[in-house]
């Protein structure tokens, strides 16, 4: 905490977000990171409620908020009607100098240094290789699908349908986003939705869901991964026709730069700068360059093996990180 003392909040903030340089006893240097800034929620979050240090001065926290073993925030409780000045007043110098941290002798630092230098070269290495993947199925992709001509309307594939749940939990709630469908337990690591989900629409495998406020933004996915869910009323749900187009064809297009340059086109300025409605009638005009059905189903299948060996190698790199995590929070045990 040296390297903040005396600083401002802001500078504080600052230079704990970036890479602390630590020299050893043979004057070479090493690198810690103290938190993970590109996905906070792979920090450790811990909360004390009041804990009493004594250091140079004897101090009671009310509630403390530690961030991966270092005490960041402190909140002091009162009671209604108490002068909130009070509150900041023993927010003192001598306060924050009671505070220490714990943290491993410098031999098991350089250990854990070095191991988190080749796991970060280890998940360099696999991040790079699952961007490879990705790019090899964008070209595959798009090396095909221009080369033949046959024009397909979105409203002669689409049918949009309306089933919904009649019993309060009647299926796993999903949340369809930019990024994919999930099951929101797990997206959310709670249940956002209301307790009451009754009259829910019912999105079973291999029909297509999008968001008409949020399509622009790339909020449409197919279902491959569930047998069936619960979506929030405001979706639309599609039935494919799989005798004119292919699943796995057709959920790599509606990702591509192509399709979401129609969304926006088919998108109306709603009552905010993120919210678009969407005109139905110009999505159903919307044309996809495709081959022959057999052809499609070839794809289709390279496509689906290549998604298969990307979801592989983004297991691995996240075991990567939950390994790494678990060294950096062993630092502070």
């Amino acid at each position: 905490m040296v390297k903040i003392s005396g600083k401002g909040i802001f500078q504080s903030a600052k230079e704990l977000r970036q890479k602390q340089d630590i020299q050893r006893d043979d004057e070479s240097i090493i690198y810690l990171e103290l938190f993970n800034t590109k996905d906070w929620g792979r920090n450790n979050f811990q909360v004390t409620h009041q804990t009493t240090v004594e250091g140079k001065y004897t101090n009671r926290y009310d509630v403390t908020i530690l961030i991966n073993g270092l005490p960041l925030v402190q909140i002091e409780l009162k009671r209604r009607g108490i002068d909130m000045k009070e509150a900041f007043n023993q927010i003192t110098k001598q306060t924050l100098e009671s505070c220490y941290l714990s943290i491993p002798s410098i031999e098991e630092q350089e250990k854990i240094s070095n191991t988190l230098k080749l796991l970060d070269r280890k998940i360099e290495l696999q991040s790079k290789k699952i961007e490879g993947l990705k790019l090899f199925k964008k070209g595959l992709f798009n090396n095909i699908t221009y080369n033949e001509s046959n024009i397909i309307k979105l409203g002669d594939i689409l049918e949009e349908i309306s089933e919904k749940s009649t019993v309060n939990n009647q299926h796993d709630i999903l949340s369809s986003t930019a990024n994919g469908l999930f099951l929101q337990k797990e997206y959310f690591n709670k249940q956002a939705a209301s307790e009451n989900n009754i009259g829910y629409k019912i999105l079973k495998r291999n029909q297509l869901v999008l968001s008409p406020q949020n399509l622009w933004m790339g909020n449409i996915n197919i279902n491959t991964k569930y047998d069936i869910g619960i979506v929030s009323p405001s979706y639309k749900i599609f039935n494919i026709d799989s005798k004119i187009i292919n699943i796995d064809f057709f959920n790599n297009w509606i990702k591509s730069s192509r399709a979401l340059y129609e969304y926006m086109i088919s998108s109306e300025q709603g009552a905010s700068i993120v919210r678009r409605n969407l005109n139905i009638d110009m999505f159903y005009e919307i044309t996809i360059n495709a081959p022959s059905i057999e052809k499609q189903n070839k794809i289709g299948s390279q496509i689906k093996n290549v998604n298969k060996k990307i979801d592989l190698e983004i297991d691995k790199l996240e075991k990567l990180n939950e390994l790494k995590k678990g060294l950096t929070q062993n630092m502070f045990v």
